[in-house]
């Protein structure tokens, strides 16, 4: 690695960063497009955001406090004088557009302007892909800087099945646990599943890269696991009835409204990866999926589940006592009459559970 000075103008924002891979529209940009202007405008935009809602913060801290080298900035150079950005494509996005407010005579607060023409970065030559991806490994899948969770199992998946490394050099490589390595690129191949099975919907305000977290918690839940048949080996499922099953559960649709003469949006019956693990206390009860598939309503499924709600009563009741017993007693403490009346309370809930 070296450290060079590159004007701004200089520096090209990758479309292939892994940080965008969780949006929408992210498709892998040809290697012979990568500097294109095309490509460029649109990984900016990507960045960006709308009215530049990705970068917000950054545009703030830097007119307020200019530029500070927290970490550096990565670099390879494409050609003779044209550099991509490895690491810190959105600090590059933040400058850029300092320097357009700059040039209309906006104001840029703290800013140094002399940092347009150049600013300090570091180069980094790699070997191959593998390396690459080692380093965004321990950047943002180990390290303090994760990216959203879809691009760390894309990452880990990669690593396997295209770099060909196992799961226990995966592990060592990024300093993380082989049972970690192992729950994301499950989650990952699951959601990739669900992506091609809904690719051709139109659906609106529905992100799928959102579910990663459903995926894992569904491919690694033990009663889940063996309802969609995952298997391990060949990183597969084998129950595909079930597997569609789950994946219309999490998948908005719309129904036809005769007051507005159109399909009304319905939203998905599980929306979060901590239904799924109550899904996997109940999903050996036919009947309580075919009222919650019914209803559409996940909580109907679970009151019905008469195993699951006595589970539930027991956790509960185990809680109050323990907290009950850690709470100061004798003669420092000292009760209001609310307290007194709470206790009673309490204490007759208690007396009509019992008399049952």
């Amino acid at each position: 690695m070296n450290n060079i000075s590159v004007k701004i103008d200089h520096l090209l924002f990758d479309p292939n960063n892994y940080r965008l891979r969780n949006e929408p529209n992210f498709k892998l940009t040809p290697q012979s497009s990568v500097l294109g202007s095309i490509a460029q405008k649109k990984t900016k935009n990507m960045i960006c955001g709308k009215n530049n809602k990705n970068i917000i913060d950054l545009i703030e801290s830097f007119k307020s406090n200019g530029y500070l080298k927290v970490d550096n900035i990565l670099v390879r150079k494409v050609k003779k004088d044209k550099y991509l950005v490895i690491e810190g494509n959105r600090r590059i996005a933040t400058i850029k557009y300092l320097k357009e407010l700059y040039g209309r005579g906006d104001d840029i607060g703290n800013f140094n302007p002399s940092l347009f023409d150049k600013i300090d970065v570091v180069l980094y030559s790699y070997k191959d892909e593998k390396d690459y991806l080692i380093l965004m490994g321990l950047k943002h899948v180990s390290g303090n800087k994760k990216w959203e969770r879809y691009n760390q199992a894309k990452l880990l998946y990669e690593l396997k099945n295209i770099m060909k490394l196992d799961d226990w050099e995966i592990a060592a490589k990024l300093a993380i646990s082989k049972t970690q390595v192992q729950r994301e690129i499950r989650g990952y191949i699951a959601l990739e599943k669900f992506i091609k099975e809904i690719k051709k919907e139109n659906f609106v305000d529905f992100n799928p890269y959102d579910k990663i977290m459903i995926m894992i918690e569904l491919t690694n839940k033990p009663k889940l696991r063996n309802w969609v048949g995952w298997d391990d080996n060949k990183e597969d499922f084998t129950k595909r009835n079930n597997l569609k099953r789950f994946f219309s559960w999490i998948t908005p649709t719309y129904e036809w409204d005769d007051e507005i003469e159109d399909y009304e949006p319905q939203g998905p019956i599980i929306i979060s990866h901590k239904e799924v693990r109550e899904l996997n206390e109940i999903i050996d009860d036919e009947e309580a999926l075919e009222i919650m598939e019914e209803e559409r309503s996940f909580r109907t499924a679970i009151e019905q589940n008469t195993l699951y709600t006595k589970k539930q009563f027991t956790k509960t009741i185990k809680s109050v006592e323990k907290t009950l017993k850690n709470v100061a007693s004798g003669s420092a403490l000292s009760m209001s009459a609310d307290d007194k009346r709470s206790l009673n309370n309490i204490t007759n809930i208690c007396k009509k559970w019992l008399a049952t």
